[in-house]
């Protein structure tokens, strides 16, 4: 549960981010294009000052877009990472009348399974599953 909620973080990071970076970008994009239709003569006192904030600005539009580029990863890399667990079995290949569908729970679960002819059958599977999960489980743990 706590790593579920480590992934969910980082999913919730990378896009406020990524939105902070957009509207600030946006801001940035805005004072860029008024300092360039905007510029004071060269031989008056304000130049030196428009300079500076000129490059201030188009300083931090360059970083606030690289800072949306760094958001998106972290946001995609979340996304990866709560889906990676997630067992697929082929559940798409399948017929639906040999489906079923258990759930949900008082915990939330739904069960998702395939009916098998014979209970050995059920049981392989079954015990490759797990043994499955019991090494995902080992390997998160490391």
């Amino acid at each position: 549960m706590a790593q579920q909620t480590k992934k969910l973080q980082v999913v919730e990071w990378g896009l406020n981010i990524f939105l902070f970076a957009l509207g600030a970008a946006i801001l940035m994009v805005v004072l860029d294009a008024f300092f360039q239709v905007w510029r004071p003569d060269r031989e008056s006192d304000a130049y030196r000052t428009y300079l500076i904030a000129y490059t201030i600005v188009s300083d931090l539009r360059y970083v606030l877009e690289q800072l949306m580029v760094c958001g998106a990863i972290l946001f995609a890399a979340g996304k990866f990472l709560d889906m990676r667990t997630t067992v697929t079995v082929g559940f798409d290949r399948l017929d639906a009348a040999r489906m079923s569908v258990k759930g949900p729970d008082e915990t939330n679960t739904v069960w998702i399974g395939q009916r098998f002819d014979t209970r050995v059958e059920a049981e392989a599977i079954a015990g490759a599953m797990e043994k499955r999960l019991e090494a995902n489980d080992e390997a998160q743990k490391t």
